[in-house]
């Protein structure tokens, strides 16, 4: 309101600065003596003395400023050259006359156009205020001023704002205001900042608004955020062709490679956690590293043995491999390893150990 309030006043280039200036601008406002008075009043005790308590209504009276005059500059005599020779005076040639042509006289039916006024305001284009919570819109907005001659209204002040806000924090992209002022071009367009949504889905109004001497002219768009949709959950895959994985006890599994991907699309950098579990789909647990006898891991402390490792990241194709695992002294039977990431992707691999290899007695 404020900045609206000094555009209007500043109208049709006035310098508040000036008293007969800031007269005339009260009186664009409200033509009332009682009224400049009041308001300027109010105006030079805020001067004086602002901190003190200011009468209601204000003492004074506080008339039109006269215009300042401007002293006449002193006559100077201008001093006599000195005397010289006679300059001869060339023989006179008579200087042909113009043949006098009549002053148009005004008519007075036809009044002098008034110079023209600020006369609209409005959007440019249809595009839509809608965008997913946190993201950013697409464009500025554009507004178009014209003035009542149906010319562009160049230079014009446009106010644009963000009210009524629902999204918990919708506002201009690198400008921590509620509101701009931005100017028009010499298209009479004006482009606001782009927007950022706020964190939650909710509504806004995006308002602008353009002011002149005379009145304002206002658009007001509506403003949509939507929720910005579920990430869709990574998937774990075989990555080697997917056979059953079958080995004799003692020896070892080998070159088991996982793929990661979210939506079809490899998902690079994903920690990976293999372990060795027991139970049923839905009911899985982690064995009992004490009493546990089935494949391993190496590379625990002091030579024991490993139940669950980290994988190595997904590289940018998505894919891990798994670290060898070992089946020495396990029985014969089926196991399970179980494969998950931190967002709830899971992955059981069957792993049979079969009895081990016995060399026929020569």
């Amino acid at each position: 309101a404020a900045l609206g309030a000094g555009l209007y006043l500043c109208s049709g280039g006035k310098d508040l600065s000036n008293p007969a200036d800031l007269d005339k601008a009260i009186l664009s406002y409200n033509q009332s003596r009682e009224y400049v008075n009041s308001v300027l009043g109010y105006m030079r005790q805020y001067q004086q003395d602002g901190t003190a308590g200011v009468p209601n209504p204000p003492v004074g009276n506080y008339p039109t400023p006269p215009a300042p005059h401007v002293p006449t500059a002193p006559h100077v005599p201008t001093p006599n050259p000195p005397a010289s020779k006679p300059t001869p005076t060339p023989d006179p040639k008579p200087t042909p006359k113009p043949d006098p042509k009549p002053t148009p006289t005004p008519d007075p039916s036809k009044p002098t156009p008034a110079p023209a006024a600020l006369a609209g305001l409005g959007q440019v284009g249809d595009a839509k205020l809608e965008a997913e919570a946190g993201s950013t819109f697409a464009d500025g907005a554009r507004f178009k001023a014209v003035l009542s001659d149906g010319k562009p209204a160049v230079g014009q002040a446009v106010v644009v704002a963000v009210e009524q806000d629902t999204t918990g924090g919708t506002g201009f992209v690198f400008v921590n205001e509620q509101s701009v002022v931005v100017r028009t071009d010499a298209q009479g367009i004006a482009t606001a900042p782009r927007l950022k949504a706020g964190p939650k889905a909710g509504t806004f109004t995006l308002r602008a608004t353009a002011y002149d001497s005379k009145g304002q002219f206002t658009v007001a768009l509506a403003g949509k955020v939507t929720e910005k949709p579920a990430e869709k959950p990574v998937a774990l895959t075989r990555a080697d062709g997917g056979a059953a994985v079958e080995v004799a006890a003692g020896t070892s599994v080998k070159d088991l490679r996982f793929l990661a991907a979210r939506d079809g699309k490899p998902e690079a950098g994903l920690k990976v956690t293999a372990e060795l579990v027991t139970g049923k789909p839905g009911a899985w647990v982690p064995v009992d590293p004490k009493t546990a006898k089935g494949p391993f891991f190496k590379g625990g402390a002091d030579g024991q043995k490993l139940f669950s490792v980290e994988l190595p990241k997904t590289g940018a194709d998505g894919k891990t491999v798994l670290p060898e695992l070992l089946t020495t002294d396990a029985p014969a039977g089926t196991y399970h390893l179980r494969l998950t990431t931190a967002d709830g992707a899971e992955l059981i691999v069957d792993v049979t150990v079969t009895a081990p290899k016995t060399e026929p007695k020569a």
